[in-house]
């Protein structure tokens, strides 16, 4: 795994801008440049394409960019991330899945796809889902692969409510999975609700993430 590299202030702000600007090929030439210099996924992947797509999110919001330029910025990141795949894909792969998705109605898949990203690096199986994922059918693959881990991704606050669902239908089930819960929506608090059962975590970063997954491939499982 490649060393983990701090990500400059100048570095991200060329970067947001080449984003914002629609430059496909500067944002590739960054992350390339990122990558031979040694920065590894972790600090790339929080400290560049979320942080950046979080203040693409935040200007949407403001009416300063629109929702085409939201969408480009999405794409270029998709594009870019495939970078990084040679390091993930090199690894072993232990025992443990993990099945990772957004909740119907949730079409911002990036944040739940760098989860699934990081799962893999760390040794795991992931199984990605995507976006806009009906219950009934998220359900249906849970219960034929049975994963140690379901990771839920809601960047919208306006689908928490269709999260609390997923998170109940998972729970009422005969040995139901430990849940990852996470996402934009969570920015401005409400993750208590869904961590009230020890079954159920709110994690913010990759970073806790990892430290998630250390424990649980340590103890068999983390309470």
């Amino acid at each position: 795994m490649a060393a983990e590299g701090l990500i400059s202030e100048e570095t991200y702000e060329k970067y947001l801008s080449k984003l914002l600007a629609g430059d496909r090929r500067g944002c590739w030439k960054i992350v390339v440049g990122l990558l031979e210099a040694g920065v590894g996924l972790l600090p790339l992947y929080d400290d560049l394409f979320k942080r950046s797509l979080y203040e693409v999110g935040d200007r949407w919001a403001r009416h300063e960019v629109s929702v085409t330029a939201e969408h480009i910025a999405s794409a270029i990141t998709e594009h870019v991330m495939s970078l990084a795949y040679p390091c993930l894909f090199s690894h072993a792969k232990a025992e443990r899945l993990a099945v990772v998705s957004c909740v119907a109605e949730e079409n911002h898949q990036i944040g739940a796809r760098m989860v699934a990203d990081y799962f893999e690096l760390q040794g795991w199986g992931s199984h990605f889902a995507g976006a806009n994922e009906p219950l009934a059918d998220l359900l249906r693959y849970v219960g034929e692969r049975k994963p140690d881990v379901v990771a839920l991704s809601v960047a919208v606050s306006a689908n928490l409510p269709r999260l609390a669902l997923v998170v109940e239908a998972l729970l009422t089930r005969a040995n139901p999975p430990r849940i990852i819960v996470g996402g934009q929506a969570f920015r401005k608090g409400g993750a208590e609700v869904f961590e009230r059962t020890g079954q159920v975590k709110y994690l913010g970063t990759l970073s806790e993430l990892g430290g998630y997954i250390k424990s649980y491939d340590d103890g068999g499982g983390v309470s």
